[in-house]
């Protein structure tokens, strides 16, 4: 069965500009491929826009032999001085998408690109000099973190005692406060989202705070008071 790119490139029909009109078949084609698998539009729009990005810095397309690893370097360095690590991750992610389409014998890119140019690269994806995802956190040290166990452990351990302050002390703020508490403990024991946190209903936080409350080492009582809060606030 013939490839997608036949659709695209019709055998005796000259074009206007070859290079971009071969180049922007290729990411209408790298589009519908995504689309088959129900990505987002936007997801689509990135990954379009990288390729055309690296297009414009290499000066040469996908086929042509400036598509090389040493071009990539350059273009990966250039990018490590503007965005962050898991951001180039991402860029340098979203190019190895495109170059996988587009070197794919089963949509027929390479043999259309050598009848119609005389030449095809190749590049070889799997030897990139990308950054590794070799650590759970990514992010930069002077922003937004996970919480380590231990600040995990801190964070819940002073609840407790928070909520029995200001309960003897009849301050209003006790409710409001062994409230978080459920929240929290739910949250964190089943991993949830924060939109999924917003939407629980009154009954599936009292009994989930109770059992979550066990993995951050909570003594019964935290769960007792989380649960009875939930039940009272809802």
């Amino acid at each position: 069965m013939p490839g997608v790119a036949r659709l695209h490139v019709v055998e005796g029909v000259s074009m206007l500009r070859p290079q971009a009109a071969v180049f922007e078949k290729t990411l209408q084609g790298f589009g519908d491929h995504q689309r088959a698998r129900h990505l987002a539009p936007d997801t689509i729009k990135s990954r379009a826009r990288i390729a055309r990005q690296v297009q414009a810095f290499s000066g040469g397309y996908p086929w042509e032999p400036v598509w090389n690893h040493a071009m990539f370097d350059r273009w990966s360095a250039m990018q490590a001085k503007e965005v962050t690590t898991s951001t180039l991750r991402g860029y340098q992610g979203d190019l190895a998408l495109y170059l996988a389409y587009l070197c794919d014998p089963a949509y027929e890119r390479p043999q259309v690109c050598l009848e119609t140019f005389g030449m095809f690269a190749g590049f070889a994806l799997r030897d990139l000099n990308a950054v590794r995802h070799a650590q759970e956190y990514m992010g930069q040290p002077s922003g937004n973190r996970p919480l380590s166990r231990a600040e995990i452990k801190k964070f819940f351990g002073q609840m407790d005692p928070e909520i029995k302050r200001l309960r003897a002390a009849g301050h209003k703020g006790a409710l409001a406060a062994a409230r978080d508490l459920a929240m929290f403990t739910t949250t964190y024991g089943w991993g949830l989202r924060r939109r999924e946190a917003a939407r629980l209903e009154g009954s599936q936080t009292t009994d989930r705070s109770a059992r979550s409350a066990t993995t951050v080492g909570r003594p019964s009582c935290s769960a007792h008071v989380a649960a009875s809060t939930a039940r009272s606030a809802c």
